[in-house]
């Protein structure tokens, strides 16, 4: 008996641990979404994925700017979700310190300036003096600020800026006349546009040349030292929906309309040429830090020590591509 109790012991000893393995772990993982067409295949993440033997679960919570999103993040309130580049610049240019990684790209958006079409506008120079409604605080709002102060108009000082809170009351204000031009981004610069409007196509070329601005998603440090499925996991089903969506762009849209309302004709005009968008390049972003740098956005140039936040091995595994094809290195 005594043998017979020892063997089966030995037996469970085994077992137990296989089948612990077998069934594989489970996480949480608090992800942040900011609603916005170009950042669809993010808002599509799915309840949950598996990373080898690890069931990752998606905690979504809906923000309403990518601001709000760099703050939860930074204080491990998130662990990973979307923000624009000058954002995360500004920040670390005054802390000199970031709690973040940014492991994936997410495009830098469809920014666009849509005037009245008796506004007299047609360069950045005729925007001196000029009415033009910015959301403040949003990616559009630093990308305009950098492209004026490349021909020496400040923002605050040379334009009469009103601020409004959302795309649909930047539009209804220009077609009242409160407003000489926008500046938004897809699909509401079509619907401006549809409602009378003018896309300012010169002065549009200058905003994407002097102020691109990447968006990035980024990842609590602490979590990714924690958690390195669960990041995995997210940027896997990203990239997932991403090639998805090439293929398929009104899955894109209906994605997008999961978690947001609008024109669905619309927005698939606005997606129809529209690229892929999941690469950072570093080049990219040391330009953007040093344009914010030189038009006093932010305080000091950092661009060349912010770059060194940026982890490419996520999107590596995901795309089976090299860090140098995702835009290390780029220009």
């Amino acid at each position: 008996m005594k043998i017979a109790s020892t063997f089966i012991a030995m037996v469970l000893a085994v077992l137990v641990p296989m089948q612990a393995h077998a069934q594989g772990k489970e996480t949480t993982v608090k992800v942040a979404e900011v609603p916005a067409l170009t950042w669809a295949a993010w808002m599509g993440l799915p309840d949950s994925a598996t990373v080898g033997d690890t069931k990752v679960n998606f905690d979504i919570s809906s923000f309403k700017s990518s601001g709000d999103v760099l703050l939860a993040v930074q204080t491990g309130q998130i662990d990973i979700g979307p923000t624009a580049f000058n954002l995360v610049a500004s920040a670390f240019a005054t802390t000199k310190s970031l709690p973040i990684r940014m492991i994936a790209g997410v495009g830098d958006g469809t920014t666009a300036v849509v005037l009245r079409p008796d506004s007299g506008i047609k360069t950045l120079q005729d925007m001196r003096g000029k009415r033009v409604g910015l959301v403040r605080g949003s990616n559009e709002f630093f990308k305009f600020e950098i492209a004026l102060g490349s021909v020496g108009i400040d923002l605050h000082n040379d334009v009469k800026l009103t601020t409004l809170s959302s795309p649909t009351d930047q539009i209804l204000a220009l077609q009242r006349g409160d407003l000489d031009a926008i500046v938004t981004y897809a699909p509401y610069a079509t619907k401006a546009v549809q409602m009378g409007g003018v896309l300012a196509d010169k002065i549009n070329a200058t905003l994407m040349r002097e102020a691109g601005v990447p968006t990035v998603i980024i990842a609590n440090e602490s979590f990714l030292k924690r958690d390195p499925a669960g990041a995995q996991a997210a940027i896997n089903a990203y990239v997932a929906n991403w090639r998805a969506f090439d293929k398929d762009r009104p899955l894109w849209v209906d994605t997008y309309l999961k978690g947001a309302s609008g024109d669905r004709s619309l927005m698939l005009d606005a997606v129809r040429t529209l690229p892929i968008q999941w690469d950072m390049n570093d080049g990219a972003m040391v330009r953007v830090a040093r344009n914010l740098a030189t038009y006093k956005v932010i305080p000091a140039d950092t661009g060349k020590d912010l770059v060194k936040l940026i982890d490419y091995s996520y999107l590596e595994k995901a795309t089976g591509l090299s860090a140098e094809q995702l835009g290390k290195g780029g220009k």
